[in-house]
């Protein structure tokens, strides 16, 4: 079942958000990435100079195939280069919503 959240991240939130940043930036295509929370060991993340499309993008990354036990998450920065950037991370059979946002 898909559910969509729109969430201001908390202070475990914005240290994800710098090591996805530090995980990213200059890198090209999809890197692995250790959430480190809530069960969520590994997922993959990947940076865009453009808004993408998540879901197409996404699938993609997993073959093509069912994303039903993967979580995603988007990020705006602005520490990647000139302008904003979008990260997108993913994580799998895990949901990291509420240890990296206010409930």
């Amino acid at each position: 079942q898909l559910h969509i959240h729109f969430r201001q991240y908390n202070p475990k939130g914005a240290s994800v958000k710098k090591r996805l940043e530090s995980a990213v930036c200059a890198k090209g295509g999809w890197v692995p990435f250790d959430v480190g929370s809530d069960g969520c060991a590994s997922g993959k993340a990947r940076v865009f100079n453009f808004f993408p499309g998540v879901f197409s993008q996404v699938a993609a990354a997993y073959g093509g195939g069912n994303l039903a036990n993967v979580g995603i998450s988007v990020w705006s920065t602005t520490e990647c280069g000139v302008g904003v950037k979008t990260i997108v991370l993913t994580t799998t059979h895990c949901s990291i919503e509420h240890t990296i946002s206010e409930r």
